[in-house]
């Protein structure tokens, strides 16, 4: 597992017509196996004590609901990057209403966004952009890849698309709040430089 990309899942249970924010988890069983997999990969790197203590206190919690764990992580990420600029918006609680773009320019408009970035999933098939352009939205196309930041880690050659916590376990927060600012600022300029086109 060292040195390697190891993905990591949570069993959940949810109905079709469950908000994302009330989607369960499914059972307990994967919470150990899945802190040894961290505690095991992490141990001896540089940062391990502080990002160990959020994630173990976040799983260890026995959480309920998945918003339970993403959440409070997401929460502190955004803390230990000093990126307290950030404001975290439920789109369930913005009242909406027409097609699935009408519904995003709505949410996007609410939090005076604007722009919406889409990642290589395809969300984008999903939505006209012409409408985006008449409510004055850009659209940024990310490809992050071709912008993916490099950094130190503890275990040889540099393996990319990890979660944030191997950058947060590997270099600390000043660090991975740089090489993020500096891959987005790149990436920003590549996908405006792409959706012009």
């Amino acid at each position: 597992m060292l040195g390697q990309k190891h993905r990591i899942t949570i069993p959940v249970s949810f109905e079709h017509t469950d908000r994302i924010r009330d989607v369960r988890i499914a059972g307990k069983q994967w919470i150990l196996p899945t802190l040894r997999t961290i505690e095991y990969s992490y141990r001896n790197t540089p940062y391990f004590e502080p990002v160990w203590s959020v994630i173990e206190d976040t799983l260890s919690h026995a959480p309920t609901r998945l918003i339970d764990i993403t959440l409070p992580l997401l929460e502190q990420s955004i803390m230990m990057l000093g990126m307290t600029e950030l404001e975290i918006v439920y789109s369930s609680d913005i009242s909406k209403a027409g097609s699935a773009t009408e519904q995003l320019i709505t949410v996007l408009h609410s939090t005076e966004s604007t722009a919406c970035i889409f990642g290589e999933g395809g969300g984008l098939a999903y939505h006209d952009s012409a409408e985006f352009k008449n409510a004055g939205v850009s659209i940024i196309s990310q490809r992050f890849e071709r912008n993916h930041p490099v950094y130190a880690q503890k275990w040889g050659e540099f393996i990319p698309g990890l979660s944030v916590i191997d950058a947060l376990f590997n270099i600390g927060p000043p660090a991975t709040r740089y090489v993020i600012d500096k891959a987005w600022r790149a990436e920003i300029g590549a996908g405006e430089n792409a959706s012009a086109k």
